[in-house]
């Protein structure tokens, strides 16, 4: 018996590496540097049980159409937002059709505090094909109806010295935590680029009330830093971990995780 394929289907491409491109400003705030830009795609649709590429979408055919249309346009971008905008103007005009598109523009170097960098996601429902013109950055238009996800984006492996722990010998010595963000930004409050100008202030503030801080736990600092990051920034959600890894000998790192909705 045949299963039924599923909507969660999906034919992917992993950090395709693009030529670098001026996506924002650099890890130093210069707007017209290049710096080395990574794409992930998930194309969605129910795939076929059948051995062949009948009914899928050749995962070249993605590599190809997104570096040909980056080399025929020649220009930067504004952030990474318009990036996954372009990418997505690309997919409609290059007829991939599909359920929906998920795009993750990676920036590895774009923040100086994060080891990990910068990556930006948003997913798309290619279904609402309904002539709705949506304006591109450098005046391209799509000429289709999209429901959007609200974009997310993930800052990594942020490192900051501060007091914490509940043993006596803990409160003499600042001791490295690991921070990882997670922000779902709020677009209705935010510009056309969500809070994508704003990422290395975002950062700043977490290092700077990690710094401040002096918790005996590491569930108590999670709370702290979403409480006053979502108070500032223009988020629906958040989702910080943070970490000590020398915490236990025997273990890579201990943390605590929080999730948090702005009320």
């Amino acid at each position: 018996m045949t299963p039924h394929p599923r909507a969660n289907d999906n034919v992917y491409l992993k950090s395709l590496s693009l030529p670098p491109l001026v996506v924002g400003a650099d890890a130093w705030g210069r707007p017209d540097k290049p710096q080395p830009v990574l794409v992930s795609i998930k194309w969605y649709n129910p795939l076929p049980a059948t051995d062949s590429l009948a009914g899928t979408l050749n995962y070249s055919t993605i590599a190809k159409d997104i570096t040909s249309a980056l080399e025929a346009r020649r220009g930067g971008f504004s952030s990474a937002q318009s990036l996954i905008e372009f990418i997505l103007y690309v997919a409609v005009e290059k007829g991939w059709k599909g359920v929906a598109l998920g795009i993750e523009v990676d920036l590895p170097k774009a923040i100086l505090e994060a080891g990990e960098g910068l990556k930006v996601g948003r997913g798309y429902d290619l279904q609402g094909h309904g002539g709705m013109d949506v304006e591109m950055e450098g005046g391209l238009q799509a000429p289709f109806g999209k429901e959007e996800l609200y974009p997310r984006a993930r800052i990594g492996d942020v490192r900051v010295l501060c007091v914490i722990g509940i043993n006596p010998h803990e409160r003499l010595a600042k001791q490295t935590v690991r921070v990882d963000l997670e922000v779902e930004e709020d677009l209705a409050i935010g510009s056309r680029d969500g809070i994508a100008s704003h990422w290395r202030g975002l950062v700043k503030h977490a290092v700077e009330v990690v710094e401040a801080s002096s918790y005996q736990t590491v569930e108590a600092l999670a709370n702290e830093l979403a409480t006053v990051l979502l108070a500032k920034w223009p988020a629906r959600w958040m989702k910080i971990s943070v970490e000590k890894p020398s915490a236990l000998p025997f273990v890579t790192a201990s943390g605590a995780e929080v999730s948090r909705f702005k009320n």
